[in-house]
């Protein structure tokens, strides 16, 4: 017995023994969860778990184990699914996987439960047309970024919304309620869940609505620029549309180039869609124009009346985006919409304010000529400019001898919209030209404003050249707008605008008689020196004289001019015809608007005027001056006004408490706005 018991001591040894060559189960490190951050869902909610053990080749898998609301649902020892509840109190459950190997490896999950996203805006305010508008749809809800879309319907024209709910912009109009329906979508951790809000905006008709039913003087494709502020600095624009005589613009061309102080944009289109226009019995309008950065409304007034269609209008900025401004439009020739059309001898004229008016007058103006060959290329170029009175960078104030020259080069496309670059010295200059015809085109400066100065000009065709001391033998009504040092209250800075006859004798002596307003206080002078006329229009003041002129002709006594002095003045002459005046030469309907911005405090106007001829003049306007803050301006429209008027022989206008007015002829004068009240006055043309 002895003996068998130990035998079998030995066998069971040998038996273990001979087993450590066979299968060995290793102890789990640990559990693995996937996915293995916090999870954010939506009540009624489900999200799918899986777990691995790490460092085991058991087969046991995991238990599954939930803590606070929900269910578990389709476990297995791999897998399974977490139900939200479909209600109740927000909060956080945690499903915990533990090893069947080793209870003590486990690993956990935190479920943060949310109710799902709905809209709580039910319905939204009214609008106005004209007005900024600016509401948000509010949502609650939502275990992750909640996302609002307009799924159906659509926003009143000139409106839009941000993915946060924000409805933005200003009503164009037509007044009416737009329906719409918007949908928050969540991305929680389970996938999208979604809610819908039907909603409506209502736009009231503007205040001041404008009128409407002439559309059809409005016809053809117009070219326009605009120099103005905003709360940044300077502002330019220019650009192109199409009207079609109904109301609708853009439908064909439709583009704007916007130059500010933080930056340039081009070739920035119209959405002709929310872009419209009117036009009331007395040629006076609005018009909408719609851009991807928002809508900006003007009001305008229409002159120059061919068979039916205005050539010419201008207009200023009317609603509270942020930016006023005077301009002109021009109705444009597609004939000449080429670059071969652009051929010979050009004379120009540019100016600007370049920043906000505060101890530094920072304008600059430029005038010259040059010569087109057909072919893009831009030669014989002469221009003399005053920055901030630094004339042709000389350092100062000195009246110079001769110009810059220049070359440079153009394009004309097919839609008019075209480029025209100045090499002046080492300097670049570029810009956009916008082709009225064959013998004028306008432009704007594209150029940053921290190299250049946004500047506004246009360029017309010369005529009558070689020229002399003959092509100067009339009377022409030379106007010109610039700033004063320190003329206003407690020395400011303020507008300063002159006016008057400039006469050239044979032997080239002139006179230059008129009327300054500074500050808006009225003053007379007369001024007299001589004059040189260099072959291609440069028109320089010899011996200098008090506020020397220097002009480059378009034709015979018709000039593009700047004065050398350091209020950076520019402006034009223009023959005078159809003198001696009398009541009778200034009869009938004229348009007028303000021109060369020189401060930003300066009141925009657009109107009309109706002179009977004997000694009355009737008319209305609508104005525009920034208020407390730039988005909230003094927008005045159709303000009504009625003059006694009285002639003088020469062309000089006086109204009874009114502006000053210089006849050019029977069909177009211009005004010196005479105001002691107001500093920033303007000068305005006017036309039939």
């Amino acid at each position: 017995m002895k003996v068998s018991s130990l035998c079998l001591w030995f066998v069971l040894v040998a038996f273990l023994g001979g087993c450590s060559g066979g299968i060995k189960v290793d102890s789990p490190t640990g559990v693995i969860l996937t996915p293995n951050n916090a999870q954010a869902i939506d009540f009624g909610q489900s999200v799918s778990l899986s777990a691995s053990i790490a460092g085991s080749n058991s087969n046991g898998g995991v238990t599954w184990a939930l803590g606070g609301a929900g269910s578990l649902s389709g476990e297995t020892p791999t897998s399974v699914a977490y139900n939200a509840p479909t209600s109740g109190n927000v909060g956080t459950a945690r499903v915990t996987a533990t090893s069947v190997a080793d209870s003590t490896k486990s690993a956990w999950v935190n479920i943060n439960v949310s109710p799902p996203p709905s809209v709580i805006t039910k319905s939204l305010p009214a609008g106005t047309q004209g007005m900024a508008y600016n509401q948000a749809v509010a949502t609650s809800g939502g275990a992750g970024t909640v996302t609002l879309t307009v799924s159906s319907g659509g926003l009143a024209a000139g409106l839009t919304m941000d993915s946060s709910g924000h409805i933005t912009g200003t009503p164009t109009g037509p007044s009416g309620t737009t329906s719409f329906t918007v949908k928050a979508t969540d991305s929680s951790s389970a996938g999208l869940a979604s809610a819908v809000q039907n909603l409506s905006i209502t736009t009231n008709a503007s205040a001041t609505a404008c009128g409407s039913g002439h559309e059809s003087l409005l016809n053809g494709q117009y070219a326009f620029t605009m120099q103005g502020f905003d709360a940044n600095g300077a502002v330019t624009l220019g650009g192109m549309f199409d009207a079609d005589g109904a109301g609708h613009i853009a439908r064909a061309t439709g583009v704007e180039d916007i130059n500010r102080n933080i930056g340039v944009q081009t070739n920035v289109s119209i959405n002709s869609a929310s872009s419209s226009y009117s036009v009331g019995g007395d040629n006076r309008g609005c018009i909408t124009m719609a851009t991807s950065a928002g809508a900006s409304i003007y009001r305008f007034a229409l002159g120059v009346i061919n068979s039916g269609v205005a050539s010419k209008g201008r207009f200023i900025e009317f609603d509270d985006t942020g930016t006023l401004g005077s301009g002109v439009f021009e109705k444009q020739d597609p004939s000449a919409f080429s670059t071969s059309r652009i051929n010979g001898n050009y004379a120009f004229g540019a100016d600007t304010t370049s920043t906000l008016i505060t101890s530094i007058r920072n304008r600059f103006a430029m005038v010259g000529t040059f010569a087109a060959n057909g072919s893009g290329g831009i030669s014989n170029g002469e221009l003399d400019a005053n920055e901030n009175g630094d004339i042709n960078k000389s350092g100062g104030l000195n009246y110079p001898a001769s110009g810059l020259p220049f070359t440079g080069n153009y394009t004309v496309p097919s839609n008019g919209r075209g480029t025209m670059l100045f090499r002046v010295g080492s300097q670049t200059v570029n810009m956009s030209l916008y082709v009225i015809s064959a013998s004028e085109v306008l432009f704007i400066s594209l150029d940053l404003q921290s190299s250049d100065p946004p500047f506004v000009g246009s360029a017309l065709e010369q005529s009558g050249g070689p020229f002399s001391i003959s092509s100067m033998s009339g009377p022409s009504v030379l106007y010109v707008s610039g700033l004063c040092g320190s003329c206003g209250p407690g020395s400011t800075i303020a507008s300063d605008l002159i006016a008057g006859i400039f006469t050239v004798s044979n032997s080239g002596s002139y006179s230059f008689t008129g009327d300054e307003s500074k500050a808006g206080a009225i003053s007379s002078f007369n001024y007299a020196a001589t004059v040189n006329v260099a072959p291609n229009g440069r028109v320089t003041a010899l011996g200098g004289g008090q506020l020397p002129p220097l002009l480059y002709l378009v034709s015979p006594d018709k000039a593009f001019v700047m004065l050398v002095d350091g209020g950076v003045y520019a402006g034009f002459v223009e023959p005078q015809t159809g003198g001696p005046f009398s009541n009778h030469s200034a009869n009938g309907v004229y348009v007028f608007g303000s021109i060369t911005v020189t401060h930003q405090n300066i009141t925009h106007e657009s109107g009309v005027a109706d002179f009977d001829g004997v000694g009355t003049v009737t008319g209305s306007s609508d104005t525009a001056l920034v208020g407390s803050t730039w988005s909230s301006p003094i927008l005045k429209s159709d303000q009504t006004f009625t003059y006694k008027y009285l002639v003088s022989p020469n062309g000089r206008l006086m109204m009874t408490n009114g502006p000053l007015i210089y006849i050019i002829s029977p069909t177009k004068q211009v005004v010196l706005n005479v105001d002691p009240s107001d500093m920033y006055a303007r000068i305005e043309p006017v036309e039939q």
